[in-house]
């Protein structure tokens, strides 16, 4: 699946990210990189951006950097170290690269950075592995007994 094909997959797939203005810019071999705009809508009380937002894009970057092998997925385990704030009104950039795969689970490293290259976060994220992207939306379809 090349970036095109994921970024429309997100756009109808994944309205949570796409409503945050997410979007994916490179996957490929177990790496991805995406991007957001933020604005006042990403805002939390101390007007920066909001910690749900920056978990965000750490789960979809990581996901995406596991679909990239082939696989379909769902996150396990997401933990993150928020280690300066970041603006709101700035882009913010995510990078993720596979620390592990195994036959069923995979864990990224995810980085996310503002516009001056400043490190915002960083995130370990386990993700549980499907054979294929099919074999993942099937079950999803069984658990919520809903077609996608």
């Amino acid at each position: 699946m090349n970036i095109e094909q994921y970024n429309e997959q997100i756009g109808k797939h994944n309205l949570f990210f796409r409503l945050l203005g997410g979007r994916l810019t490179f996957m490929e071999d177990g790496h991805a990189e995406a991007e957001m705009p933020t604005g006042r809508d990403h805002a939390n009380p101390n007007n920066t951006v909001h910690g749900g937002v920056l978990m965000t894009l750490a789960d979809v970057t990581s996901g995406a950097a596991a679909r990239s092998t082939g696989h379909g997925c769902t996150t396990l385990e997401c933990k993150m170290n928020f280690l300066r704030p970041a603006k709101v009104g700035t882009t913010l950039f995510s990078v993720a690269e596979t620390l592990h795969m195994g036959r069923r689970t995979g864990v990224y490293d995810c980085r996310i950075y503002d516009e001056d290259r400043k490190l915002i976060a960083v995130s370990t994220v386990t993700m549980f592995l499907f054979e294929s992207q099919d074999e993942a939306r099937r079950e999803g379809e069984r658990i919520t007994g809903t077609q996608a």
